[in-house]
């Protein structure tokens, strides 16, 4: 279980920083992601990502954030599934939201203000 949780946290910490790639589902098939993040209609700042907390469902950071962009999903046998999504603002300052089981475990962000 560590070892799942030490990679959970090392995918979460670069998937803002890698490009994104197609994905593997649980049934083996590859899902495409977006080959960039698109700018988010309005624009994500410190005090937006402040207001995101541990536990909070993907339907009430979305009220906060607005739709993000998938960069990666894990699903595994007897795991709960595991997604990562990205808003970034036209500048390239961004937040990447880790959901497990349909709720917030992780969250990192580079360059707002």
């Amino acid at each position: 279980m560590k070892r799942f949780l030490l990679a959970f946290a090392a995918v979460s910490l670069l998937a803002g920083c890698a490009a994104p790639t197609p994905t593997s589902t649980s049934s083996g098939s590859t899902a495409p992601t977006s080959s960039s993040p698109s700018p988010t209609a309005s624009e994500i700042t410190l005090e937006k990502y402040n207001q995101i907390k541990a536990g909070m469902t993907q339907d009430q950071v979305e009220e906060v954030l607005g739709k993000g962009t998938e960069m990666s999903r894990v699903e595994m046998p007897n795991v709960p599934v595991t997604v990562v999504y990205m808003w970034q603002n036209p500048n390239g300052s961004n937040m990447n939201v880790t959901f497990q089981g349909g709720k917030v475990v992780t969250l990192a962000q580079f360059g707002l203000k």
